[in-house]
């Protein structure tokens, strides 16, 4: 069958494939329409660092979503931070015209609904809050005036405006906020945790853009040992880390 069309897109030309798809193989027709309805979601990229490896459970979530949407996933295994960020990110702006970045780390577990809430919040940046050390809330507010000032990256959704408003690199891990002082200090990444996404929380509020929260939170896993070799029941030990049980909030200009 011969389909006449004028193509004013990349999913226009998926959407026409598609149906040819379905009229080559006589696709179901409900197995047709979910991936029609698929390829018109906003295209996202999902920003996956790691450090070699990946929790069973976060693939699971990202194979159950990547049926819902139009996902497109980044990976990385042998950069530190924040380069392993950088990298996918910069690859993913080159690669298409990406809607949003979904940022979604090896140990957490988003919780179910969650691309669809972030996704319909239209937020310029919005996270789902799971616990750091102590048990405090990755999402870090001003005392006062009830704003978001960072947000950790575990399940972070950011719309493409915002990158296209930033200076390359997105992250940095060499300079230190002083909280006390409200100044930046240099600071080893080598040496040092984290800072990366502190800074890219500044970063997007100095250019006008608002950090959001979305409802639920994450569950954060942790490797609590490794199976034992060469035997059937050589399951790896996985533990999880303890629920949101408190806020830090920061008092700053």
């Amino acid at each position: 069958m011969c389909h006449e069309a004028r193509v004013g897109s990349a999913r226009d030309v998926e959407a026409l494939i598609m149906l040819e798809m379905w009229h080559k193989q006589k696709m179901d027709i409900s197995e047709f329409l979910n991936k029609e309805d698929r390829i018109s979601q906003p295209r996202i990229a999902v920003i996956l660092p790691t450090r070699g490896m990946i929790f069973t459970e976060v693939e699971e979530v990202l194979e159950r979503e990547r049926k819902k949407h139009n996902l497109t996933i980044y990976r990385s295994h042998d950069l530190p931070i924040p380069d392993c960020l950088n990298v996918l990110v910069s690859q993913a702006l080159n690669d298409g015209e990406y809607q949003y970045l979904w940022f979604v780390e090896e140990d957490t577990v988003p919780p179910d609904g969650a691309l669809d809430q972030m996704i319909a919040a239209h937020a310029d940046v919005i996270a789902i809050k799971y616990a750091a050390n102590g048990g405090f809330s990755t999402i870090v507010r001003h005392t006062q005036r009830d704003e978001i000032l960072f947000t950790g990256f575990g399940c972070t959704l950011v719309d493409r405006k915002v990158f296209d408003k930033l200076q390359p690199p997105f992250f940095r891990a060499d300079k230190m906020f002083n909280i006390s002082i409200s100044q930046w200090q240099p600071v080893d990444p080598h040496k040092a945790y984290g800072q990366h996404d502190i800074y890219f929380g500044f970063s997007v509020r100095e250019k006008g853009f608002r950090i959001q929260q979305a409802p639920g939170e994450c569950r954060h896993l942790r490797l609590d040992g490794l199976g034992q070799r060469e035997v059937n029941n050589g399951l790896h030990q996985i533990g999880l880390k303890e629920a949101v049980t408190k806020e830090y909030p920061i008092n700053m200009p």
